[in-house]
């Protein structure tokens, strides 16, 4: 038999400082245990090993580095740490792991780990190059994340078109996040060619990342006094610095740091867009950027031809700001993103999927709005979807703006708690019975993650947004508020740790969070807010950690 190999572990972590504010200590050094870790436990496990292979150490050992030795040699071995204080019952306070450690034979394999705070938030160790709003986030293939574009900036609240509004500024800066070391790369070596925001980010099979469309400029709605209308809209006053984000793609290289520009058919910004498993990607709804009208059109990236095709009038119904969720393989729910009138009663949901051959189409609606029948929902925007189990949907939040769906809004604007769980499966108007659960706040710009730990499968994390819209000051307050969707029980779960709520470190809303390869969830930029109208758009970023604080014995 081939002899043992050894694992040795160096451990990055990040102190949460105090209450006011995110960064007030400087990263601990290299070797030093958080102060509540009195021991702890590594792990090393795969498919082909009988059991783990695991060993306890004390806070003695941190310092020197662990190491474990008499592992089975092999690939695709998890290894897994858990920081615990023996004096309050060995409950576990720092989780980590990470996968796809090669173990050699009789050699000592060194192991990088960010570990952070167990079912709860952890700030990273450092800030994005710059404060983002409406960026993507996407995970590549070595488990890094790409960071891309959003807003960086923006005026306080002035007049514009019509009413009131903030204007935003885009960057062309990309940070790229290292989950073994927890923090962002001092540089990315890469820049994007224009500016944008409101674009899309999709990982390509062969590993590179297409962005398309987007704005320089946006003016973020503070009031509506001519009637309703989105409340997030290019600034159409930018001109032609507009016009170059949003007629182009651009083809990230995150390997060889290269980044080359690709025009497209038809200029969009705040769309959506969805991989195929040949390596399309289909473009769905939006605005043109020149002039704020939704797009019903579709467009179609050929990974092959390294081109777009148009698809005119694909969707039931324009739609922007849709929410997103794939339910089964390459099978997509678009929901709301559009306007329904009352009289009319049209289509507010439908479905993308991808027939047997590959070729990606849309079918004819799944959900339709019947302003009489509540159990059909809300024609909504910004609301945030997640699939928690194989053909279902949770769909959550977002705000109304049609006031001629609610002739009671108050200046136009109505922030929702309100949930829909979906059964796709039923291929009609079939929601599964809410009873009176509503979301514990009010929510718009937020996001919604399925949380795929082994102990609380399918639950879904629901962080941030709008929570509060003030119509004396005309400003929305960001929440840092969390809660916790079981889709068993069909109810919202304010979850506590030592008789404290769950929640984010910082406000954020317009955020982004992106599910890591150990299971934990990234989340990044947004606006914050430090209370009333004091909005501003956040450098950081922060880790959710499920694992479970129980202390892991095999």
């Amino acid at each position: 038999p081939e002899d043992p190999g050894q694992l040795a572990l160096k451990i990055h972590y990040y102190s949460p400082g105090n209450a006011s504010g995110l960064r007030t200590n400087d990263p601990p050094p290299s070797g030093t245990a958080p102060d509540d870790i009195t021991g702890y436990r590594i792990c090393v496990n795969a498919e082909d090993m009988d059991k783990s292979r695991c060993d306890q150490f004390n806070k003695a050992d941190y310092p020197t580095g662990a190491k474990l030795d008499g592992i089975k040699p092999g690939e695709d071995r998890t290894v897994f740490f858990q920081g615990y204080d023996a004096a309050a019952a060995y409950e576990v306070h720092w989780c980590g792991n990470v996968s796809g450690v090669s173990v050699k034979s009789d050699q000592t394999t060194p192991v990088e780990m960010y570990i952070s705070i167990c079912s709860d938030f952890t700030p990273v160790r450092n800030a994005m190059m710059q404060p983002r709003v409406f960026h993507t986030a996407t995970l590549l293939p070595d488990g890094r994340v790409l960071v891309v574009g959003g807003f960086s900036s923006l005026t306080g609240k002035e007049a514009c078109d019509v009413g009131a509004c903030h204007t935003l500024s885009a960057t062309s800066s990309i940070d790229i996040y290292n989950p073994k070391t927890g923090q962002f790369e001092p540089s990315s070596g890469m820049e994007l060619l224009h500016p944008r925001g409101l674009h899309t980010a999709t990982l390509l099979p062969d590993g590179k990342v297409l962005v398309t469309g987007g704005a320089s400029k946006a003016m973020w709605r503070v009031r509506f006094p001519d009637g309703p209308r989105p409340m997030l809209e290019v600034d159409t006053r930018a001109g032609g610095d507009d016009t170059l984000a949003g007629n182009s793609a651009e083809i990230i290289d995150p390997m060889a740091r290269t980044v080359e520009e690709i025009n497209m058919t038809t200029p969009r910004a705040g769309h959506r867009a969805v991989a195929f498993s040949n390596g399309d990607v289909m473009l769905v709804g939006g605005v043109n950027p020149a002039t704020n009208s939704p797009l019903a059109s579709f467009s179609r990236f050929s990974a092959a031809e390294r081109g777009f095709t148009d698809i005119p009038n694909a969707a039931n119904a324009p739609r922007q700001g849709a929410a997103l969720a794939e339910f089964a393989k390459s099978t997509f729910l678009f929901w709301g993103g559009n306007r329904v009138n009352t009289s009319s009663p049209g289509p507010f949901a439908e479905v993308l999927y991808e027939e047997n051959d590959g070729s990606p189409y849309v079918i004819t609606p799944q959900f339709v709005m019947d302003s009489q029948q509540a159990t059909k929902g809300d024609p909504s925007f910004y609301s945030a979807a997640a699939s928690p189990e194989q053909n279902k949907v949770l769909i959550c939040g977002g705000m109304i703006v049609d006031q001629a769906y609610d002739s009671n809004l108050t200046d136009k604007v109505r922030l929702l708690n309100t949930f829909r769980y979906a059964d796709m499966a039923a291929q009609a108007e079939s929601f599964e019975d809410t009873g009176s659960s509503v979301m514990n706040v009010m929510r718009a710009f937020h996001t919604a993650n399925t949380l795929h730990s082994s102990l609380i499968n399918g639950e879904v994390l629901v962080t941030g947004g709008l929570t509060r819209y003030d119509t004396g000051g005309q400003y929305f307050e960001v929440t840092d508020r969390s809660e916790f969707f079981n889709p068993n029980e069909l109810s919202f779960d304010v979850k506590q740790i030592n008789s404290a709520s769950v929640g984010l470190m910082e406000p954020r809303a317009g955020h982004v969070a992106v599910e890591l390869q150990d299971g934990t969830i990234f989340i990044s930029g947004g606006f914050t807010s430090s209370g009333g109208s004091n909005l501003a758009i956040s450098d950081t970023a922060e880790i959710y950690n499920p694992s479970s604080r129980a202390l892991r014995v095999e």
